[in-house]
């Protein structure tokens, strides 16, 4: 699956602060596919931006470069991450906390991984109250 700059940093937001050995060994193993090395950190003029007095940050990055190179890096994601992910972006939606930046890694975790199960366009088909 290839992932754009603004998929690693959010994808990256996901992993979990806590679970089993296997759970966070899943994680350790593929982190230093996701995070960003020393030439893309260049490239993408990628760094931390603080937020304000309570130790909150944000990622930055130069859209503009990224937007020239959006095919994105390929990284095979572990089955088991990404049934976290899923299952973790699938909870947000259901309790109308999935924010508007992870919609696209949504559509792409989540939906893509159901696209040749169901037709969401479909389902609601004859629902019209």
């Amino acid at each position: 699956m290839k992932f754009g700059i603004e998929d690693r940093i959010f994808l990256y937001g996901l992993f979990p602060a806590k679970g089993s050995y296997e759970l966070l060994k899943t994680f350790r193993d593929i982190e230093p596919e996701i995070r960003f090395n020393e030439e893309e950190t260049r490239t993408y003029d990628i760094h931390q931006v603080a937020t304000g007095t309570d130790g909150q940050s944000q990622i930055s990055y130069n859209k503009e470069v990224a937007d020239e190179n959006k095919d994105g890096k390929e990284i095979k994601l572990p089955a088991r991450m990404l049934s976290f992910c899923v299952e973790k972006l699938e909870k947000q939606s259901a309790g109308n906390e999935l924010t508007y930046n992870l919609l696209p890694l949504y559509e792409k975790l989540v939906l893509g991984n159901k696209k040749n199960v169901r037709n969401p366009v479909n389902s609601d088909k004859g629902n019209n109250s």
